[in-house]
C-alpha cells in the first residue's frame, strides 16, 4: 500500500479509493491530497504567524480577545474535495479556507476595531457576519463552537435567524 492510500483509510475517507468513485477521480483526488500534503506545512506556519500578528494587534485594543487559527485538516481537506468536486480544478489553489483565523470579543466596538485592522492589513476573500455588527442589529449575539479533543469542529449553533 502506498503512503497516500494509507494516509486515506487513516483518516477515514476510504470512499475515495473505492467505487463508485471513477478511475479518474480517484487518481484526482489522490494527486489532491499529495499536493495538499506538501503544502499543508507552510498553512500551519502561516496559521501560526496570522495568529501572532492578529494577537499583537488586537491586544492593546481588546484585552480579554481571543485569537485562534488553524490550518486545514487533511481529513478535512479530503472531505470537501470529495463533496465540492465540481468546484475545483487544482483544490490547493482553489480552496479558501486552507488557513482561518478568528478573533474573539466582547463589544460590538471592539468588532468593529478588529474588523478594521484586518481590513486595513488584509485582502478579504469572503466574509460571514453575525448578528450584531451593523447598526440596528442586535448587540447580543453568539456562535457556539463545538470540538473534540483532537480539535475537530463537531457542532456550531449560529445565533437565532442567522
Amino acid at each position: 500500500m502506498d503512503d497516500i492510500t494509507v494516509i486515506i483509510k487513516k483518516i477515514g475517507t476510504e470512499k475515495i479509493m473505492q467505487e463508485p468513485y471513477a478511475q479518474t477521480e480517484r487518481r484526482w483526488a489522490i494527486q489532491q491530497i499529495e499536493n495538499f500534503c506538501k503544502a499543508r506545512p507552510y498553512f500551519q506556519a502561516y496559521s501560526r504567524v496570522l495568529a501572532d500578528i492578529l494577537n499583537q494587534a488586537v491586544k492593546p485594543i481588546c484585552p480579554l480577545s481571543i485569537v485562534q487559527s488553524r490550518a486545514k485538516s487533511l481529513a478535512s481537506f479530503a472531505e470537501k474535495i470529495k463533496r465540492k468536486r465540481k468546484e475545483y480544478t487544482n483544490a490547493v489553489e482553489d480552496m479558501t479556507d486552507l488557513c482561518a483565523a478568528r478573533v474573539i470579543v466582547e463589544t460590538s466596538e471592539e468588532v468593529r476595531a478588529v474588523c478594521r485592522f484586518i481590513e486595513q492589513h488584509f485582502d478579504i476573500l469572503t466574509r460571514r457576519l453575525t448578528r450584531g455588527f451593523h447598526d440596528g442589529d442586535n448587540a447580543a449575539y453568539e456562535t457556539r463552537s463545538y470540538y473534540d479533543a483532537d480539535g475537530q469542529l463537531t457542532r456550531r449553533i449560529f445565533p437565532e435567524g442567522n
